[in-house]
């Protein structure tokens, strides 16, 4: 199957037309998913990602009872090596539980962004997905100041965030690059892996929301998103805002 290559042009403006042969994402769209207003979609979108955070919560919970019910149960009479490992292994777990908090705490409102500006909370994100998913991701940021506004900080912010998740599910590789770049004239986000790919007519008219969300997002901050992909060929998504 031929390479896809689509872009998400600006409210307002005349697509571009591709280089290559391919198919438009907003041409992927089909008509009944047209027919319901953006804001409606993009609302349920948000309804569901707030159900997945609250039984990520719930499931936290649970495992905190279970941790405590562990703890209460352990026999000081047995030996000193049967308990310290079984205080160890309770240890490891409320790591682990931690680390998912704050994996969630991140989604809801990525903290480091304010405090740390965009170059090192994309990396400390890089470094936390790879090692919550055991994956690699090979991050790269040459040359971007400090100087970035919050608004397009958290816009790229976030973009990395859908854009890495669903590679990291969704591609069947363990190795992702992310590049964050800047130039004179724009700031420029890369997202790219060597997985299994999809059509993207198909992801258009599918239930889920990610790529017009993305392209919600950078559209405010007046940028573009592009996509390059095919099936078994890997998956490439460039956001560019301008400065």
């Amino acid at each position: 199957m031929p390479e896809q290559n689509g872009s998400f042009p600006r409210h307002g403006s005349n697509p571009p037309r591709p280089e290559k042969t391919g198919n438009d994402m907003n041409s992927g769209l089909s008509e009944n998913k047209r027919s319901l207003p953006l804001s409606y979609r993009l609302i349920a979108a948000q309804e569901k990602e707030r159900a997945t955070i609250a039984q990520e919560l719930h499931d936290v919970v649970d495992q905190i009872g279970v941790l405590a019910i562990q703890f209460g149960e352990i026999d000081r009479s047995s030996s000193m090596f049967d308990v310290s490992r079984r205080i160890q292994k309770l240890q490891d777990d409320l790591v682990n539980i931690g680390n998912n908090i704050l994996a969630t705490s991140y989604r809801l409102h990525p903290s480091k962004l304010e405090i740390l500006g965009l170059e090192m909370a994309s990396r400390s994100f890089c470094t936390e997905l790879g090692k919550q998913y055991k994956v690699k991701v090979d991050f790269a940021c040459p040359g971007v100041g400090r100087n970035v506004s919050p608004e397009i900080s958290l816009c790229l912010f976030r973009v990395l965030q859908e854009a890495l998740r669903n590679a990291v599910k969704h591609s069947g590789v363990r190795s992702f690059v992310v590049e964050l770049t800047e130039t004179p004239s724009e700031l420029q986000l890369l997202v790219r892996d060597s997985g299994v790919g999809f059509d993207l007519n198909s992801a258009m008219k599918g239930p889920g929301l990610g790529l017009m969300s993305m392209r919600e997002r950078l559209d405010s901050v007046g940028g573009t998103i592009s996509m390059t992909t095919k099936p078994m060929g890997g998956t490439e998504i460039v956001a560019r805002v301008p400065r």
